[in-house]
């Protein structure tokens, strides 16, 4: 798909396991994450589009009628599309589909629109990309846009390392028991306070590092290296796991 190192990437999704193969298939890749609002409209996404330069967005089927006003007069190239149930077990989306409780919206078939699902099937990255977690950038998150226009605010490698491990320590610390305690967080994960319960690397030492991180609560399962890999073909060759 072309996608490289240092690129912007808009994840436009609401709280779901996408969100989280995505946010982490990219940071392994070395591009950029740009988490928004999965509220936004048209009006909002379009500036933050210009704004933050992403040439790759991806949302969910029931937003794509946004997305589809601004692609062809912002810098948008590549639209990766999915539905809130894609990824969970058939009993479940045919229950869903059965009692009319699964939302979805109309997804044109053009040029430049790929499917979630289709990228899970790639190869998966094999090789991280090599990254300087002082200067190299993790995310650019905006504001709420209270005053005006959300500002985009960018945040290094280094820096979510620190705010991960930070608040880790102060929620977790010696309070919670490794194997026997769950902690439930209730955060939209566009949000600056979203992300850090799911990529802790090594819950045992309550340590994240960066583009190394995988999400916890079973879900690395290789499904954010291929998303990585797919969104990087053009870029560099993939490599193939191992066999078996």
């Amino acid at each position: 798909m072309g996608v490289c190192k240092g690129d912007r990437v808009m994840i436009y999704v609401s709280n779901c396991i996408q969100w989280v193969i995505a946010f982490i298939g990219i940071q392994k890749l070395g591009a950029v994450i740009v988490p928004v609002s999965p509220i936004y409209t048209s009006h909002e996404l379009d500036y933050m589009v210009r704004d933050s330069g992403a040439e790759t967005l991806i949302c969910l089927d029931t937003n794509f009628c946004y997305v589809k006003e601004v692609m062809d007069q912002t810098g948008l190239k590549r639209v990766i599309v999915t539905n809130l149930v894609d990824l969970l077990p058939p009993w479940k989306r045919y229950l869903g589909v059965l009692f009319d409780k699964i939302p979805n919206g109309k997804v044109d078939n053009s040029t430049g629109v790929f499917s979630f699902i289709s990228l899970l099937r790639h190869e998966p990255l094999r090789t991280p990309a090599e990254i300087d977690p002082m200067t190299d950038l993790s995310y650019l998150l905006y504001t709420g846009g209270t005053t005006g226009f959300p500002k985009g605010v960018p945040g290094n490698h280094s820096g979510m390392t620190s705010y991960v491990n930070d608040v880790t320590q102060d929620v977790a610390g010696d309070r919670l028991l490794e194997g026997r305690d769950v902690y439930i967080a209730i955060n939209p994960m566009f949000h600056h306070h979203g992300p850090w319960p799911v990529h802790v690397d090594r819950p045992e030492q309550g340590q994240y590092n960066g583009a190394d991180a995988r999400p916890s609560g079973g879900c690395h399962s290789g499904k954010h290296s291929a998303v990585s890999c797919a969104l990087a073909s053009g870029c560099a060759r993939p490599v193939p796991d191992d066999p078996g």
